[in-house]
């Protein structure tokens, strides 16, 4: 039954072809996976898209398995990312019941024999879900095929969803975690001083640059004339942090360089000759990291946080 081109549910990442331009268009591989799965998250990714993997018979190939991996990783690690790896698998490529039920299955085995990979794989989705709520409310203010530089993308996972989704995304961050497809570890200086960009995003950047303003004038002037700037930035000020004090605010570290108030970021924007469209609140991703910033104070700390987080936040 092997002796013909069949089709097959994924070609392993042993050895396998694939086009350029279909590769490009799913971001390549997803880095974060480190071992293990990154090539059946690929061809599942490439299969919603429409592609179909075959089996080649006339193809002979000789392969140690694993030869260089077992040498490397010792066993704990290898299984560590296998489970991991394979969780964030079925929450990336699955939906509805069928997704639940595999989850299901896979939680109690995981939480068995490796309780850190479900730890990493929650927090790795809680991540995934963050950003597909910005690229959700980007796609509103934006149309497929609109070029986005994306400022301190770090890992870049807004940028490869939005790259999987037909946007063109320039992701640009200094450090060496930017690893993703087409995302450069550069800073704005190495872009071409006329290229110009339908959207702008600076996503938690400001507040870590000596100089705001000039920062800000900087990212500006890679925007279109009709183009959109996404700012996202901690604000001090509210009912949160005034009540229950700078301790439970987890941007005061030393990379934090400024702690804005609302006026003065509304300032910084408009002295750039900008007119606000929209305002918005990461209303999902702050809270953890409060009550995650209060627990490492005290485990008291940490329950006054999550009961009064909310009613303050709403007020």
């Amino acid at each position: 039954q092997y002796d013909h081109l069949i089709n097959t549910d994924y070609a392993n990442g042993t050895c396998f072809l694939i086009s350029r331009s279909l590769f490009e268009k799913l971001a390549g591989f997803d880095e974060w996976y480190r071992l293990h799965y990154e090539d059946v998250d690929l061809n599942l990714r490439a299969k919603r898209l429409g592609a179909q993997a075959k089996f080649c018979a006339r193809a002979v190939i000789f392969h140690r398995g694993s030869l260089t991996i077992k040498k490397m990783t010792p066993a704990r690690l290898l299984s560590f990312h296998v489970h991991k790896n394979r969780l964030l698998t079925v929450a990336k490529n699955f939906s509805g019941l069928e997704k639940l039920l595999k989850l299901l299955c896979l939680l109690p085995i995981s939480l068995v024999v490796s309780p850190s990979a479900v730890k990493a794989f929650l927090g790795r989705l809680w991540r995934l879900e963050i950003e597909k709520m910005r690229l959700r409310e980007l796609s509103r203010m934006t149309k497929v095929g609109d070029s986005w530089l994306d400022v301190g993308s770090g890992e870049g996972v807004l940028a490869t969803l939005a790259l999987q989704e037909g946007f063109k995304v320039t992701a640009i961050d200094p450090s060496p975690r930017g690893f993703y497809l087409k995302a450069r570890r550069a800073s704005l200086q190495d872009l071409a001083s006329d290229q110009k960009f339908d959207a702008v995003l600076i996503l938690h950047v400001l507040e870590h640059l000596p100089d705001p303003a000039s920062g800000l004038e900087k990212a500006v002037s890679f925007l279109k004339k009709d183009g959109i700037l996404v700012i996202e930035v901690p604000l001090m000020g509210n009912l949160t942090e005034k009540f229950l004090g700078p301790d439970y605010f987890i941007y005061q570290d030393k990379t934090h360089r400024h702690f804005f108030q609302k006026s003065e970021i509304v300032k910084l924007i408009k002295d750039q000759g900008l007119k606000i469209k929209k305002e918005g609140s990461t209303i999902l991703e702050f809270p953890v990291h409060l009550i995650r910033a209060s627990f490492q104070k005290s485990f008291l700390k940490g329950i006054l946080s999550i009961f009064l987080y909310l009613p303050l936040k709403i007020l």
